[in-house]
C-alpha cells in the first residue's frame, strides 16, 4: 500500500514535506512520521515506515522529484537520523520569508500566512500547527506551505530576490544540514579539567571581592552589588535603570579606573559566563550516539544575513583571549589522526567597505598589502608610517571599525579613554582622509531615506525607516552622529555584503571537495572564518584549496586576504 502510494506522489506534481518531531526534539531526534502531500495524493508516513519503506525512502532523495516545506534544513537533518537525506528542495518557504522580511522576528508560518493574506488557512491551534503530529494537522500544515509557494516566489522576483533565493541560500540550507547532521568532536576531559580551573578561580575571585568590600555578600544579586559599590564605597552612579543605578559591564569598566572592586566584579563575571555557557554546557549537548555537538545554524535570524548558532552558540566564545582559546582546544577532530584546518578572512569588512566605496586611499593601502591600520594613522596624522606609534595605531583601528558602525565622538571616547574634542577631530580628520568612505556613508544613508531599504553587494535588502536628510546627520562641528537606524542601514550593506561573501565561500569549497574527491568536510563556520577536518595525508591540498575559493569567491576591486593553519585541535589553528 505504501509503495502503490509513492507511485501516485511522484505523479502528484510538486511534493510539499513535513516532517513532525517529538515535543522538545534536539537537532539529531529522529521524526515522528512525515507527510508527504501532492496535488492528488498524500500520506502520513510513521517512523518505521519511513525506516523501512525503499520507494519512499528513494522519492525522498530523488532531487529530479521538486520539493516544498517550511524549514526544510531542519526537516532534512531530522530524516538524515533515519538515513535518509532530503532532495530537491525548490521551495522553503521560511527561507522566502526571511529574504522578504529581513529583521522580522517572528517567521513562523502561521505569521508568514497572515502577513500574505491567507490568515484563512492558520487553525486556532497554532502551536500545533507550527509543529504538527499528526495527519489531519500536516494536512494543514501543508496546504498553507502550498499556498504560500504560489505566493513567496513572485514576491522574491519582484524585489530581485530570486537569484539570491536560488543560488546561494537554498544551496546553503543544504550544506548546513550536512554540517549539523555530521557535527563537532569536543573532548569532555578536556572542559572538565577546565571547569574544576575555572571553580578554583572563581572561589579565589570571590574571597577578593569579599576582602575588597570588608565583608561576604551575594556576587550574583544587582542589589547587592549596588549596596557595596554605591552606599558602601561611595562610587558615583553612571548611569540609572528603572530598578536603580546600573552595574552592567560598561559601568564596571568605568567605575574601575576609580577602585579594584569593579574590575574584579568583571572578572568573576567572565569566568562564570564562560563556565556556565560553554565548559559546564558543551559536554551536555554531546549527543550520546553520535558522541559529537551538533549546533543548529541558524540561517534566518540575523537581518543582516550573518548566519548564527544555537545550542550551542559557538559564534561567541572569544577569538584572541586566553580563555577563548581553552575552550577551543577541547574541540578536536572526528576520525583518530585527523586534523582541523581553519581559513579566516582578513579584515573583510573593511575590505568590503574599499570596493564598495571606491575610496582610493583605502584600495591602494589594500592593493599594496600595507597595514590598514597604520596607513590610517599615517594619513590622519599626517606623518610618514615609519613615524607611527602603537598608541596611533590602536586609535586609527578603533575609527577604522567604529566608521562601519557610525560610532560618534561620545562614543570612540569612551572606549578609548580619550577627550570627546580629539576623539571628533579624528573621526573629521579620518572621513577627509577617506572621503569616498565618506561620501558612500552618505550615498547609502540618502538612498535609504529615498527607497525605504538598503541592499548589499548580492542585493539582500533590508528595510529600514527613520533616516534623516544629509545636513541633520551631522553635528554642528560637521562630524556625522548617526542614529540607529542609519547606523543599522551603513552596517547592514557592508557586514551583509562580507555574510554574503562567505556563504559563497562555503558552497565554494563545499563543491570543490566533492568533486575533487576528498575525503576533508566543512564542519563549522564562525563569522568570517570555515574550520574543516581532514585526512593527515589532504591538509596541505585542503589548505590550499580553501584560500583560492574564498580568495576568489567575489571579485572585488581589493584583494582577498585568506589566513589558513592546520592543528589537532581548533586553539592550534589560532
Amino acid at each position: 500500500e505504501a509503495a502503490s502510494l509513492v507511485d501516485r506522489l511522484r505523479q502528484a506534481g510538486p511534493l510539499v514535506v513535513v516532517v513532525s518531531l517529538p515535543e522538545g526534539a534536539r537537532p539529531m531526534t529522529p521524526p515522528i512520521a512525515v507527510a508527504v502531500v501532492g496535488e492528488a495524493a498524500g500520506g502520513w508516513f510513521d517512523r518505521e515506515r519511513l525506516a523501512g519503506c525503499g520507494p519512499l525512502r528513494d522519492l525522498l532523495a530523488d532531487a529530479a522529484v521538486v520539493k516544498h516545506g517550511h524549514d526544510l534544513k531542519r526537516q532534512d537533518v531530522a530524516l538524515r537520523t533515519l538515513g535518509i537525506s532530503l532532495a530537491g528542495a525548490a521551495c522553503d518557504t521560511l527561507l522566502a520569508a526571511y529574504l522578504l522580511e529581513a529583521g522580522e522576528r517572528n517567521l513562523g508560518l502561521a505569521e508568514t500566512c497572515r502577513r500574505h493574506g491567507l490568515a484563512g488557512l492558520v487553525p486556532a491551534d497554532v502551536a500545533a500547527f507550527e509543529g504538527p503530529r499528526s495527519p489531519a494537522v500536516a494536512a494543514a500544515h501543508a496546504a498553507a506551505v502550498k499556498a504560500l509557494s504560489a505566493v513567496l516566489p513572485p514576491l522574491l522576483a519582484q524585489a530581485s530576490l530570486a537569484e539570491l533565493y536560488r543560488d546561494l541560500e537554498l544551496p546553503l540550507a543544504g550544506l548546513l544540514a550536512e554540517m549539523e547532521e555530521r557535527g563537532v568532536r569536543v573532548d569532555t576531559a578536556v572542559l572538565a579539567s577546565l571547569s574544576r580551573d575555572y571553580a578554583l578561580r572563581l572561589a579565589a575571585l570571590e574571597a577578593e571581592i569579599h576582602a575588597l568590600a570588608g565583608h561576604a555578600f551575594s556576587i550574583a544579586s544587582p542589589i547587592q552589588v549596588r549596596g557595596v559599590l554605591f552606599d558602601e564605597l561611595g562610587l558615583p552612579v553612571v548611569r540609572r535603570t528603572k530598578t536603580g543605578p546600573s552595574t552592567d559591564a560598561e559601568v564596571l569598566r568605568e567605575l574601575a579606573t576609580l577602585h579594584p572592586l569593579p574590575a574584579k566584579l568583571l572578572e568573576h563575571r567572565k569566568y562564570a559566563k564562560l563556565k556556565s555557557t560553554y565548559v559546564d554546557a558543551l559536554p551536555a549537548l554531546v549527543d550520546p550516539g553520535t558522541g559529537r555537538i551538533h549546533t543548529t545554524f541558524n540561517q534566518t535570524v540575523t537581518a543582516t544575513g550573518r548566519l548564527s548558532s544555537s545550542e550551542p552558540n559557538l559564534q561567541n566564545i572569544p577569538i584572541r583571549t586566553e580563555e577563548g582559546q581553552q575552550i577551543r582546544a577541547a574541540f578536536r577532530p572526528g576520525p583518530a589522526g585527523w586534523r582541523f584546518v581553519a581559513a579566516d578572512y582578513s579584515q573583510i569588512e573593511l575590505r568590503v567597505l574599499a570596493h564598495l566605496s571606491n575610496d582610493a586611499a583605502m584600495r591602494a593601502a589594500f592593493a599594496s598589502g600595507a597595514d590598514i591600520h597604520v596607513r590610517t594613522a599615517a594619513a590622519v596624522h599626517g606623518v610618514e608610517e615609519a613615524a607611527v606609534t602603537t598608541g596611533m595605531r590602536r586609535l586609527a583601528k578603533a575609527v577604522n571599525f567604529g566608521i562601519l558602525y557610525g560610532q560618534s565622538a561620545f562614543g570612540l571616547a569612551k572606549s578609548l579613554g580619550i577627550p570627546q574634542g580629539e576623539a571628533a577631530a579624528f573621526i573629521a580628520a579620518y572621513l577627509e582622509a577617506f572621503a569616498g568612505a565618506s561620501a558612500f556613508m552618505d550615498e547609502v544613508l540618502d538612498r535609504c531615506r529615498r527607497d525605504g531599504f538598503v541592499t548589499t553587494i548580492l542585493g539582500r535588502r533590508r528595510a529600514i525607516q527613520g533616516v534623516r536628510a544629509r545636513a541633520a546627520r551631522r553635528n554642528a562641528a560637521g562630524v556625522p552622529a548617526l542614529t540607529l537606524p542609519e547606523r543599522e542601514a551603513v552596517n547592514t550593506v557592508v557586514q551583509g555584503s562580507a555574510a554574503d561573501l562567505i556563504k559563497l565561500a562555503m558552497l565554494r569549497v563545499a563543491a570543490r571537495l566533492r568533486g575533487e574527491c576528498l575525503q576533508a568536510v566543512l564542519v563549522l563556520q564562525i563569522h568570517d572564518e570555515l574550520l574543516l577536518e581532514a585526512p593527515p595525508e589532504e591538509v596541505a591540498q585542503v589548505e590550499d584549496l580553501v584560500a583560492a575559493e574564498m580568495r576568489s569567491a567575489l571579485e572585488l576591486t581589493v584583494p582577498l586576504e585568506v589566513s589558513v593553519s592546520a592543528g589537532d585541535t581548533w586553539a592550534e589553528c589560532g
